[in-house]
């Protein structure tokens, strides 16, 4: 009878083994799926990934939003919750509100949205600002 049993628990433990590597590479490749889905996204908008609309100079087109915290002529300090960002706009530059909007609509205190090219030294050259209801919260 021992003979008939140990051949069937083999079997079982063998499926049992089967079943967890199956779950486990579903799990990894689902992850690896969502990781690239979220990175094609953000990419495809201008973005730098999911988490992070700050990131590094580089000259790499990014999103930004913020809240200004000075004008100077066509230099906007705006504070993220990375990091206080200094942004040039320029004749091109698009401000965009439900309606278009132009750069004296912009006051210090309001919530933006920037879309630009970062330069080597992180200054961000807008090509578009949107006015937003609101952002999460800036830095100090």
């Amino acid at each position: 009878m021992n003979r008939k049993i140990l051949p069937g628990l083999v079997g079982v433990l063998l499926l049992l083994v089967v079943a967890a590597g199956a779950f486990y590479g579903g799990m990894r490749f689902q992850g690896m799926r969502s990781s690239g889905t979220r990175a094609n996204f953000f990419a495809n908008r201008g973005g730098a990934d999911g988490a992070n609309f700050g990131g590094g100079g580089g000259g790499g087109r990014r999103s930004n939003m913020g809240q200004i915290k000075s004008i100077e002529g066509n230099v906007i300090i705006v504070s993220t919750q990375q990091e206080r960002l200094q942004v040039t706009v320029t004749d091109a530059t698009k401000y965009q509100r439900l309606v278009d909007g132009k750069l004296d609509d912009l006051q210090v205190g309001a919530n933006i949205i920037v879309r630009g090219e970062s330069d080597a030294n992180g200054v961000v050259n807008a090509v578009s600002i949107q006015l937003a209801d609101s952002v999460p919260a800036p830095l100090p």
